[in-house]
């Protein structure tokens, strides 16, 4: 029977806003740690590398986000066998992309750090840093899939433990390693922590609410309409790692490590305001998709009035 019940906009509106918050967390935790055990260098050091975090988020969000949003669209028409072919699919794409994109951080490492970090001041730890750093996207890509696919299909308990699990864990080995290996410790817990995460996330797919089996199904004509369907979402992710890379340029050529460190700052509080309107976007998301798969106007006419009534 066809699932004709709306998506309600609390739940996934105060999930996803939640789940951003915490991550936000997660990240101004990991900096204070940095802040505390490195000299200004190292702490300009780590941030001068996080454009590349953030093109593996664009990367990740481009093959993941309109998945998990047609894997709604689906559901709502009541068709398990698309839910389990698009479930599928973007599994193995999450893990052809996450390992390309590591494969070329680890080939091209000391050209890209001397890219974003070309100064004898902030070179040695922002290469550290990095060569632990280029192993996220292998954990990472799966990560948002998840986040999104979790808080999608209502694993809410799942969901929330994993970011919790992840704050705790990242605070207690970013200080436990990085008092040890240096920058590169702090590099290490990141992926360790979020690679737990991942993990309890993961514990969703043995629930009878997800209910789907992977198997070996891949279209490359189907995968590449859903990177062209996901492409507006991520694109800002691109336009992150552009200007960061132009402004901690700059900074680091006029006003050296110090400038850099302050600068940084001012970017985090920009994140945080971006970040802080994707609990909106993510119910849009999942309402509107959820209404076409049901061929509902009524469903839809709804969702488009709550969410502009979110906005």
């Amino acid at each position: 029977m066809q699932n004709k019940r709306d998506v309600r906009f609390f739940p996934v509106f105060i999930g996803a806003t939640a789940g951003v918050l915490l991550e936000i967390i997660a990240t101004l935790v990991d900096e204070i740690i940095v802040g505390n055990l490195f000299d200004d260098a190292a702490f300009a050091s780590v941030n001068l590398i996080e454009p590349y975090t953030f093109f593996e988020i664009f990367l990740a969000y481009l093959v993941t986000v309109a998945a998990a949003a047609l894997i709604v669209r689906a559901r709502g028409a009541d068709d398990r066998e698309k839910m389990g072919e698009l479930f599928s699919q973007t599994i193995i794409v999450c893990g052809i992309c996450g390992a390309a994109l590591t494969l070329i951080y680890v080939l091209f490492t000391p050209q890209l750090v001397r890219l974003v970090a070309d100064d004898p001041a902030v070179y040695d730890n922002a290469l550290a840093y990095f060569k632990a750093i280029r192993f996220y996207p292998l954990v990472d890509v799966f990560d948002t899939f998840m986040f999104t696919y979790v808080l999608y299909r209502g694993g809410y308990a799942h969901f929330y433990a994993g970011i919790i699990a992840r704050i705790g864990l990242n605070a207690a080995l970013s200080w436990f390693l990085g008092s040890r290996m240096g920058v590169m410790g702090i590099g290490l817990a990141s992926i360790i922590s979020l690679a737990v995460a991942l993990a309890i996330k993961c514990t969703f797919l043995l629930t009878k609410k997800h209910g789907l089996r992977f198997r070996w199904y891949f279209n490359a004509r189907e995968a590449l309409e859903i990177a062209k369907i996901g492409f507006p979402e991520s694109a800002v992710y691109m336009f992150v790692v552009l200007f960061e890379i132009a402004v901690n340029g700059f900074t680091l050529k006029r006003y050296g490590v110090d400038g850099v460190a302050a600068v940084a700052v001012v970017i985090n509080l920009f994140e945080m305001a971006f970040y802080l309107c994707e609990g909106v976007s993510e119910y849009e998301i999942v309402a509107v998709n959820d209404s076409i798969g049901k061929n509902s106007s009524q469903s839809m006419d709804r969702a488009i009035r709550t969410t502009l009534r979110g906005r």
